[in-house]
């Protein structure tokens, strides 16, 4: 590729810098830029960050390719490895990449992407230190400050009220703020609450773990609707199936990267087409929750049927084991209880013997009478319309540890209000035949 040389202001030194340190930028024939330090040759390559909403990608994080002088890569962990460098080598190396990375991308970029910028723990204190490194490298570059995404890895900087600082000089300069690789190492929700930032980046390692283990796959709705609520977008890392990416939209996922979407690669225009289209993929997520809830509204009709008797025979006064015989017939019926109408449990749990086989590590909490459950969703609700049969969303059990949904009905005996309640085992209702057996 045929190449000039364009002299390029050096950032601002300071007494740790080396004056011998070989700073160029070097302009390729299509106006992207390479750049030279210390014997390297340094290039950007850009991974795009897609929305499914827009439907398009709406940034890029910017990654650093380097080449020795006899032109073999170097990986980017022995690239910044700090044993191999020492501290202001790696900050002068840092700097150099962050202009390298804005002047790419704003030479190819349209004006309403995002260009996500990684920075060190050990850069965070020298931003303090320097009052503002990274701000005078983009004013330099002529970037806009709302177009840079900072993003910042939390477990690695102990000191978390320089992080606070930091955060928020970024946050007056402009810039948005991303907590990159949550769910790894020791990463909690205290550090999003104390930082507010505006994407939280979600570990590879969770788009793994839901991939492979319903466990996550059902907790992932919950996790991006805790970040949501702490007022941060949620992205999904890793992402290299359509599995994994339909696995995100079920969890309401704003912004997806990963292979799926783009592999890291010197910038050649922003594409506003992709492959992975969002009506397809629309189309195959329907289909799937279609079929999920296909087999659950299945197994849930024999259960309802069922759940309709005893009521009825409850309100005539039959014995609740009685009552309920039909249901424990059902093997994905966990157990019947009854509570008066203040919430209060006088009698206990009509189960099957077989089902009364319990972890003895939660036997604490298995006792059913006089248990109070007046706070729960499911006896308020099934209180605020009588004769009408509630079904919980699923939910932790105290009494058997495990997940269940629990159907519910106020009965009206008189002048005596009773509350009805059968919990169903939830993962019994996600069996792959999607039927009672």
């Amino acid at each position: 590729m045929a190449t000039k040389t364009e002299a390029v202001e050096a950032p601002p030194t300071d007494e740790q810098d080396s004056p011998d340190t070989a700073r160029q930028f070097t302009r390729n024939a299509d106006g992207s830029f390479d750049a030279r330090f210390d014997g390297m040759q340094l290039r950007s390559a850009f991974q795009p960050i897609f929305s499914f909403a827009h439907p398009q990608p709406v940034g890029y994080e910017s990654l650093l390719r380097a080449r020795d002088a006899g032109g073999a890569p170097i990986p980017p962990v022995q690239l910044f490895h700090t044993d191999a460098k020492s501290g202001a080598d790696t900050h002068r190396l840092e700097r150099v990449s962050q202009a390298l990375h804005i002047r790419n991308f704003s030479h190819a970029a349209p004006d309403d992407c995002w260009i996500f910028l990684n920075l060190s723990p050990n850069e965070v204190v020298r931003h303090v230190q320097r009052g503002g490194d990274l701000s005078r490298v983009v004013k330099r570059a002529g970037v806009a400050p709302h177009r840079i995404v900072v993003e910042v890895v939390e477990a690695g900087i102990g000191d978390q009220a320089l992080l606070r600082d930091v955060i928020q000089q970024l946050r007056s300069f402009g810039c948005l703020i991303a907590i990159d690789d949550f769910g790894a190492g020791h990463s909690n929700f205290n550090r999003i609450w104390a930082l507010q930032p505006d994407i939280v980046k979600l570990d590879r390692s969770i788009t793994e773990a839901a991939a492979r283990e319903t466990t996550m796959r059902r907790s992932l709705p919950n996790l991006s609707s805790l970040i949501h609520e702490a007022g941060a977008m949620v992205l999904l890392e890793g992402v290299e199936t359509e599995d994994e990416a339909l696995i995100g939209m079920e969890a309401d996922v704003d912004l997806y990267q990963g292979y799926l979407f783009g592999r890291p690669e010197p910038f050649n225009g922003h594409r506003r087409d992709h492959p992975v289209t969002p009506s397809a993929m629309g189309l195959a997520l329907r289909s799937r929750l279609w079929g999920d809830q296909h087999g659950r509204d299945e197994a849930m009709r024999a259960v309802r049927v069922q759940f309709d008797r005893a009521k009825e025979a409850v309100r005539d006064g039959k014995p609740l084991a009685e009552a309920c015989a039909g249901l424990m017939n059902l093997t994905q019926v966990a157990r019947c209880f009854v509570v008066d109408g203040a919430g209060e449990q006088a009698h206990g749990n009509i189960s099957a013997n077989a089902k009364e086989t319990m972890d003895l590590r939660f036997r604490p909490m298995q006792a059913g009478r006089g248990a109070i459950w007046h706070l729960r969703h499911y006896f308020r609700r099934a209180i605020a319309e009588p004769e009408m049969v509630q079904i919980s969303r699923p939910y932790f059990s105290l009494t058997g540890a495990h997940m269940v949904v629990t159907l519910s009905v106020a009965i009206l005996r008189g002048a005596e209000t009773i509350v009805l309640c059968c919990d169903v085992d939830w993962l019994g209702l996600e069996a792959p035949s999607g039927r009672l057996h």
